[in-house]
């Protein structure tokens, strides 16, 4: 599976579960992580860690961690965790630059279930490759 992966490290080290359960991009510390198929992940603490193992599907971004509006458009393009969106009980990653003026999470908005619709397809795509 393709992953958006800097030096082996997932979501530029910020903590998945954090996200998901609080709604808060929240760096995690390197003393705190985990390997998970070949991805290094970073968690605020211990626990997080532990929720992380116990579930860990529930916390992994769609596909691989890279932009969602890109996907859809059949692209690998590096997302910021701190601008993310929950649908369907999903983690999704948008790419965000210069504090958030430009953020595809907006276009994501506007059409959210097609546009996963699209990413999907894409993204079993780039699977095959």
């Amino acid at each position: 599976m393709k992953k958006n992966l800097k030096n082996g490290l997932a979501v530029r080290g910020y903590d998945l579960v954090s996200i998901v359960e609080n709604k808060k991009a929240i760096k995690g510390m390197q003393s705190i992580s985990l390997q998970h198929l070949g991805s290094n992940y970073w968690f605020a603490s211990e626990k997080n860690k532990q929720l992380f193992i116990d579930n860990t599907e529930k916390y992994l971004p769609q596909y691989g961690g890279f932009c969602a509006i890109a996907m859809s458009e059949g692209a690998l393009v590096d997302a910021n965790p701190k601008s993310f969106l929950l649908q369907d009980e999903k983690l999704f990653l948008f790419f965000s630059k210069y504090f958030r003026l430009i953020d595809t999470q907006r276009q994501w908005m506007k059409n959210p279930d097609e546009l996963k619709k699209l990413a999907d397809v894409e993204w079993e795509t780039l699977q095959l490759d």
